[in-house]
This record gives structure tokens, sequence and C-alpha cells, in this order.
């Protein structure tokens, strides 16, 4: 009974009889409330009379019945993109595809909405297979053209501190800096300030080091906002080395700061980086055979090799101390390895910053107790979530909140200041 309800609010629908239409689908609610098909079609019912809200919420009800239901996830994607809310239009079209990868339509509108974000490399990556699927598409053939020969060629954008060079296929990055706001500044900022309340007026900058450099953002805003008068930069990937040195000569600073090309772990010798093929600065160091879920499809991208040495091996002690030193450690999920490897850094009291991402930490061998263990004698605060000082249940707890909220284009992680 009900199905034949439906199909007879669809046909009146269809005839612009949109007020007896939606009789009929509450009808429909009233005597099942899980009819996704009656949910659905009121959200399109609200979104065409103007309730957003209201249609996000019948779609988003008729997804928690029913999480593959396409028309659903077809009406929220658009709705989503209307608004321009991108982030939460792409979950939609990213799991359209993977329920239907054949059907180019899918793939299409996934290329598109990525060419609105500005992410030239992943619109090719759905062109490509929109291509494999029907080759008779030249328009698409000429938009991948120019995708390609966009990604293979380097850009100079400016910033408030100055200019900095970058690759056109880093579309995390470009975005960031194309608003001209050094990436990163909010998050030092805080912990500077935090730092100035926490440690008293005997904090002030003096040295800056960087472990997981990428083009040298955090560095040189630390020194150009902050003061900071030497430093060290370490960077894994070569050519994101090369693009930091040259960033740091344009900043006037590379006297002031050594740049070292290698990776930090707990111990000296050789391992592998998976670089990842659109985010440069998300390229991780590989132990052995990857850990954990491959949940942004990291298995498939290329490797090359790395030396490893130790944060105890590279910096000296001139470069720490409680009163005017702070490390920034940002490796994609390593930082458990370096902070076994930096017994100099516990020592010295020096203030330092890890990003705190457990599903990288995951995949790279280390679990929650793992960084909680070498947390736990620090006071350790959440540069995102608030001042208050976190102990090891509210770490715990963090670091399950942010590993359950992992999917295909959204990572939970944060930044934590922490002072041994």
């Amino acid at each position: 009974m009900n199905e034949s309800r439906v199909r007879e609010g669809e046909r009146l629908f269809a005839e612009g009889r949109a007020d007896e239409a939606r009789t009929c689908f509450l009808a429909v609610i009233e005597d099942e409330p899980s009819n996704v098909m009656a949910l659905n079609n009121l959200g399109v019912i609200a979104q065409s009379t103007g309730g957003l809200e209201a249609a996000e919420q019948l779609f988003r009800r008729a997804l928690a019945v029913n999480n593959d239901h396409l028309p659903s996830l077809t009406n929220l994607a658009f709705l989503y993109s209307g608004a321009k809310v991108w982030d939460k239009a792409l979950q939609c079209l990213l799991r359209r595809v993977e329920l239907a990868p054949d059907n180019v339509d899918f793939q299409n509108e996934t290329a598109r909405t990525y060419l609105e974000v500005g992410d030239q490399y992943r619109a090719g990556q759905f062109i490509r297979r929109s291509l494999e699927l029907a080759p008779d598409q030249p328009e698409l053939r000429e938009i991948l053209v120019a995708i390609d020969s966009f990604l293979s060629s380097y850009s100079v954008v400016q910033t408030e501190v100055g200019p900095f060079l970058i690759s056109n296929q880093d579309m995390v990055l470009r975005r960031e800096l194309s608003a001209g706001v050094p990436f990163g500044k909010a998050e030092i900022d805080q912990a500077i300030q935090m730092l100035g309340v926490l440690a008293g007026a005997s904090w002030t900058p003096r040295s800056f080091i960087d472990v997981g450099a990428n083009i040298g953002t955090h560095t040189i805003y630390a020194f150009a906002a902050h003061g900071f008068e030497q430093g060290i930069a370490v960077e894994i990937a070569p050519d994101n080395f090369r693009m930091l040195r040259c960033n740091l000569i344009l900043a006037k600073i590379d006297e002031q700061v050594q740049a070292l090309n290698c990776g930090l772990s707990s111990q000296t010798g050789s391992s592998t980086i998976e670089r990842s093929p659109s985010n440069l600065a998300d390229h991780r160091v590989r132990l052995g055979e990857p850990h954990g879920a491959d949940v942004h499809g990291e298995r498939s991208w290329e490797t090359e090799p790395c030396d490893l040495r130790t944060f105890d091996e590279i910096v000296p002690a001139e470069f720490l101390g409680a009163d005017g030193s702070l490390v920034w450690i940002d490796t994609q999920g390593h930082e458990p390895h370096i902070l076994r490897g930096a017994s100099s850094l516990f020592a010295s009291h020096t203030p330092f910053v890890i990003e705190f991402w457990p599903y990288g930490m995951e995949r790279q061998g280390s679990r929650a107790e793992d960084i909680i263990d070498l947390l736990s004698p620090c006071s350790v605060h959440d540069l995102r979530g608030g001042a208050g000082e976190l102990d090891s249940d509210a770490l715990a707890s963090l670091y399950q909140h942010h590993l359950a909220g992992e999917m295909r284009g959204r990572s939970p992680h944060t930044d934590l200041l922490v002072i041994p």
C-alpha cells in the first residue's frame, strides 16, 4: 500500500501539486516512519520551496535508514553544492562513486566539484576514470590536458609575511596560501600566547625547531611574526626540501635557519616515504608494512627511500631550553616514534607542539597508549580545543573520538602544546 502511495505522491509532485504530494508522503511516514522514498521525496519538496534546513534533515533521516540510498545522497550532495558547503557535498559524491563506480555522471559531477574547490589533481583522477568508461568526451579531454599542464609547474603566492614558492600539485597548501594567510598562523599564535601565560614573562622567542617543515610555512611565519632568532628546519621529502631552501632565501632567513633533508624517528637508519599525490605535506614515513585501515587509499601511493635520524642526534643543546625554545613536530602520525628518540627534548623541559592525528599514528604502528605514555609526565594543552590541561583520560577520549571520525575526505586531528 505504501509503495503505491509513494508513486501517487511522485505523480502529484510531477504535475506541480506539491501540497497534495506532501500530504501523501506524510501519510506514508505516519504509517511507516522509516520509509526512505517518502523521506527523500519530502526532502525534495522542502528543497523546492526553499526549506533547505528541513530538506537536509529529511535527506539525513533517509540516509540514517539506508546509508546507501543513492537518490538521498544525490539530493543531499546537490543541496550542499548549492550552498557551497563543499566538504559535505564531496562526502556524498564520493560515497555515490563508491556505490556505483561505473556511473559516468557520478564521476563527472565529482570532478566538477573538485574543480570548484581548486583541487585539480583529484578532479583529474575522476576525469580519467570517466574517460575510461566513456572515451567519447572531447571537452573532458581538453580539461584534462589543461590540468596536467598546470600540475607540472610551480607558482609564487604572496602572503602577509612574504612570498612562497609552491608546487601546483599541492592542492591543500595552494588553497590555504591563496588567501594570503600563512599556513599554521593560528596555531603558532595560540601556542606562543599560551606559553606566555603558562611559562610567564621569562619565555621570549629564541629558537624554533621545525620537524616536518614541508616548504617552510611554519618556520617563516614564526620568524616574521614572533621574532625567533635561530632555527632548524627538517624535511624528509627531497622536492619539498628544495622549495624549503628557496623559501628560506626568499624570507632572508637562510643564514639563521639550518635546513636538513632527512626524517626523524626513534633510531637512525633508512626507511620509505609514501607520497601523497595531492597534499605534499602529507608524505609519511612507512615503517615496514602499513598498519590499520586504508581509508585514503595510501597503499596505492608511490614510495621512495629516505634516511632517518634522531632528534637527539641533530639538535644541539644550545637550541633547547624552557625559556625561549619551541619545537614544532608535524609528521603525519610519526610523532610517537620521534619522541622516543628525543630524550634531550624532555630533559631540557623544552615546550613542543605535536600534531595529534590518531589515524596517522595507527597506520605507523602506534596505539593510543604509546602517545599517552610519552605525554603523561607532561602538561598537555589542546591548541584547537580550549586552554584546559588534558590528563591521560582526556587524551584517550580525544584519541578515540578523532579515530572514529576518520573517513574519505575528512581527517579529524588537532595540535597539542606539551610542556615537559
